[in-house]
């Protein structure tokens, strides 16, 4: 059986659908979606398809969302995917135009305990070092525009 190679554009059609069609089902989809996104970041145009497909939009409602301030293990996929998303210059301009700034702030002030060596939590490690690396990459892209 031969597999065929998928285009980029095929790749995130196929990602936005399949997160469409399950977005009202388990959190499992979103986490695995999400770290799909983390880990193939280096494919060549991933940023690109990301913005056009409308893939940032779900990541910030998601970590704005209140009700997933519990959900340690899918903020730690979407924040992971956001740090990997915001190393593209025109991502962390709409990033910022959704309001994503103060949005890890707050996440890195609700976690901020997990330093608390009686509070050792690993996923919350997991979403502080995310949401610092998706800082450190706004932060970094949005100064070399100006």
């Amino acid at each position: 059986m031969k597999i065929q190679k998928m285009s980029h554009s095929n790749f995130f059609t196929r990602i936005q659908i399949f997160y469409f069609r399950n977005k009202l089902s388990s959190q499992c989809c979103q986490i695995r979606l999400f770290l799909v996104i983390f880990k193939h970041s280096v494919l060549e145009n991933l940023m690109f398809y990301c913005r056009l497909h409308g893939g940032l939009e779900p990541l910030v409602e998601l970590i704005k969302d209140s009700e997933n301030s519990s959900n340690k293990k899918l903020l730690a996929a979407v924040t992971g995917a956001l740090w990997k998303v915001a190393s593209d210059a025109e991502n962390v301009e709409r990033l910022i135009d959704l309001g994503i700034v103060p949005t890890l702030i707050r996440l890195l002030l609700d976690n901020s305990d997990a330093l608390d060596d009686l509070q050792f939590n690993p996923l919350k490690i997991a979403v502080l070092t995310n949401v610092v690396g998706a800082l450190a990459e706004t932060a970094k892209t949005s100064q070399s525009n100006r």
